[in-house]
């Protein structure tokens, strides 16, 4: 489909001096690859991209939270940064109308890809920095973000709950929190398993369940309210 710079720049509040860095960031990797002229995709921008939403995002909570511990503010922040959340971004300024993708990547549904959606979110702050500035990026940024604030703690709630504490514990104490099955009781049917998580040596937290996966993610959020880390941010 034919990019419409004009209704993209309406969405998002924001008019390209250099339209040539917008189309560069809407441009996928897939897309380049089948053209006859050399056409530059978006991964250097979603690298530029990348490191000022980082740089945003810490600025500001530090602002919104002078309370918190470096830990619940990195916990935030990486949620904030994370793959799935800047998909939920992207889609809600309608990005995946507007990226560029080849025939077989458009074919197989790759504008509603999380991945994808997410990288291009990255290139476009990164072309947006590199035509204004930080000051512009970042208003744009927490125009989108700050209303979905209160709602941050849920959506760590509805991730993996392991993940997050292996995030926080490899970023903490540079080690993977480690989980031990204290004791498996019941006919094979009914069985129910108790599992440990040790984090930095010392166990966090404990889960019960019919299984050592559902156990094991019981155990990671007992730990990860132990140290305090599943935190309300309204």
């Amino acid at each position: 489909m034919a990019i419409s710079f004009e209704q993209l720049s309406k969405i998002i509040n924001y008019q390209f001096k250099d339209t040539g860095l917008l189309h560069q960031s809407l441009t996928h990797k897939s897309y380049t690859s089948e053209q006859t002229v050399k056409v530059e995709d978006n991964e250097r921008l979603e690298f530029l991209g990348d490191a000022i939403i980082g740089s945003c995002v810490a600025e500001e909570l530090y602002k919104l939270y002078p309370d918190y511990s470096e830990g619940q503010l990195s916990v935030i922040k990486s949620t904030i940064v994370s793959r799935n959340f800047l998909a939920v971004l992207a889609s809600e300024i309608n990005l995946g109308d507007y990226i560029q993708l080849g025939f077989g990547e458009k074919k197989a549904g790759g504008h509603k890809r999380e991945r994808i959606l997410a990288n291009t979110f990255e290139a476009l702050v990164g072309a947006m920095f590199i035509d204004s500035g930080y000051r512009t990026v970042y208003s744009f940024i927490w125009s989108i973000i700050k209303p979905k604030l209160s709602n941050i703690s849920q959506f760590m709630l509805n991730q993996n709950f392991k993940n997050i504490l292996q995030a926080f514990s490899q970023k903490y104490y540079g080690k993977l929190p480690k989980y031990h099955t204290t004791s498996e009781e019941g006919p094979h049917h009914e069985k129910k398993f108790t599992v440990e998580v040790t984090v930095n040596g010392t166990v966090a937290g404990t889960g019960e369940d019919t299984s050592k996966k559902k156990a094991s993610l019981k155990a990671a959020e007992q730990a990860l309210k132990k140290l305090n880390i599943l935190i309300e941010t309204s």
